[in-house]
């Protein structure tokens, strides 16, 4: 009988996605996986608001790394992004190919960045983002914003612009 590789993950929609191809991949090369769901700290303060700037640095990965090491799974998937940038000796980082790595700008009229009027709102829970955007527009207004991309989305309808 085959083991199942257990795929650790957050559940939200675009983590499980991202997570449910990578799971694919290892099906089509012969592997029987599963997603496993992990709860983490980072959630709970996503749905509070909790600026990332108050909540530190990790919240997200920590909890899936922890269950990475405690063997609650066998192969965990996060965001690079949020990934810590020092090396962890009791892990190897897989990066599979990228698909399209631009950001995303919602907004109305389909405005791009350089086309948003004057104070325009933006809503951004990243303070890499938050630096890019006032490189470029520094006469925008940054708002902290965070939450899944249905959260995010929604919130540009209630007239901000979401990254």
């Amino acid at each position: 009988m085959t083991r199942t590789l257990l795929i650790g993950t957050r559940a939200s929609a675009l983590a499980s996605t991202q997570t449910g191809m990578v799971r694919d991949a290892l099906v089509d090369n012969g592997a029987t996986a599963d997603l496993h769901f992990v709860h983490t700290p980072g959630d709970a303060s996503q749905k509070a608001q909790t600026p990332v700037s108050r909540i530190g640095v990790g919240v997200f990965t920590e909890t899936l790394r922890n269950a990475l090491a405690a063997g609650e799974c066998d192969v965990a998937v996060h965001s690079f992004k949020d990934l810590p940038t020092a090396p962890d000796p009791r892990f190897i980082a897989v990066v599979p190919p990228r698909v399209d790595p631009r950001e995303v700008l919602v907004s109305h009229g389909n405005l791009t960045l350089r086309e948003l009027p004057t104070g325009a709102k933006i809503g951004t829970g990243a303070p890499r983002r938050v630096s890019q955007i006032r490189a470029v527009r520094p006469d925008v207004e940054c708002i902290s914003i965070r939450g899944n991309i249905d959260t995010r989305m929604g919130r540009a309808g209630d007239g901000m612009t979401s990254t």
